[in-house]
């Protein structure tokens, strides 16, 4: 499959119908809806939902004291419900799809008072960018009220943002979901309008059976482009730039200046220490000579009385 026919899909096959604008039908040209037999297949196509996380927290709980079961294909990984091989179609003319799932979730608790059932999850189309996901819902309510309902609107869910394409595969990726007011009414636990965990679904777009080629998606949804290599900067490296230079001009000159001061502070301390050894040499010479005099002195007086002490 070319990447640009999936390029040109994506938005149309969804859990929900994707009405193009431009690509579709004009009021002057309406496009003919295709049969069942004719609509583009459906390859691969998985559903993934953790119904409503703090549901399952008040069933695992010590006030339901409940447990939840899987069964017909249906599987549980924490912290969502998984729906695989699923199948469906959608008209290229006309952007619709509808995507159908096996397999079914079972909610206990209350000592048996709660046993609810919500089975075979179809994702339906509503307009451009939302969907309706259709349960079958049966068992008792929290309430014991009984209850069998096939094909209740059980959520509104909001594909605006959510849809995209990779490596061939549509993604409808963390769609928000809310409880429709036929879906409070058969579950029975929650009023319409509560939150609900949201929904992620996957798949790969099948062949066109009229033609044998690839489906066309809409260009809403291309592959998103390889990320581009950056390219060399043409701007010079900041290692070698002006401004780099004048840093290393600053650097080069501040240290040059801290050389001068200190050979200019060791020339002033030997210049002192100079001055200091001359003061102490011509102490001591003036020293010398006030003591010569007074020497010669005392030694002319002891000859003096020598010469009187002679007979």
């Amino acid at each position: 499959m070319k990447v640009s026919s999936i390029a040109r899909a994506a938005a149309a096959v969804v859990a929900g119908a994707l009405v193009l604008g431009g690509a579709g039908p004009t009021a002057a040209s309406p496009a003919v809806a295709r049969t069942a037999s004719d609509l583009c297949a459906v390859d691969g196509a998985t559903l993934t939902w953790g119904f409503k996380e703090s549901f399952r927290s008040y069933i695992s709980g010590t006030i339901a004291n409940g447990e939840w079961t899987v069964a017909d294909g249906a599987s549980y990984s924490v912290p969502s419900f998984g729906f695989d091989d699923g199948t469906g179609g959608y008209d290229p003319e006309t952007g619709g799809i509808t995507l159908a799932f096996a397999g079914s979730i079972t909610f206990t608790g209350h000592a048996g008072l709660l046993n609810t059932t919500v089975s075979d999850p179809r994702l339906q189309p509503v307009d451009a960018t939302s969907a309706v996901l259709v349960l079958d819902v049966s068992g008792t309510t929290q309430d014991g009220a009984a209850v069998d309902q096939a094909a209740v609107e059980f959520a509104a869910v909001d594909l605006a943002g959510a849809v995209g394409s990779r490596d061939g595969i549509v993604t409808v990726d963390s769609a928000p979901a809310v409880l429709t007011e036929a879906g409070a009414a058969a579950f029975g636990t929650y009023p319409a309008g509560e939150v609900l965990d949201p929904i992620t679904v996957a798949f790969a777009p099948g062949p066109d059976p009229a033609t044998g080629a690839d489906c066309a998606l809409p260009a809403a949804i291309a592959e998103p482009a390889a990320t581009p290599e950056p390219a060399a900067s043409s701007e010079p490296a900041a290692s070698s730039g002006p401004a780099a230079s004048d840093a290393d001009d600053a650097v080069a000159a501040s240290a040059v200046s801290w050389v001068r001061w200190g050979v200019l502070g060791l020339v002033l301390g030997a210049a002192v220490v100079a001055v200091v050894l001359l003061a102490r040499r011509r102490s001591a010479r003036c020293s010398d000579q006030r003591s010569a005099p007074r020497s010669d002195q005392r030694s002319d007086q002891r000859s003096a009385r020598r010469d009187r002490m002679q007979p």
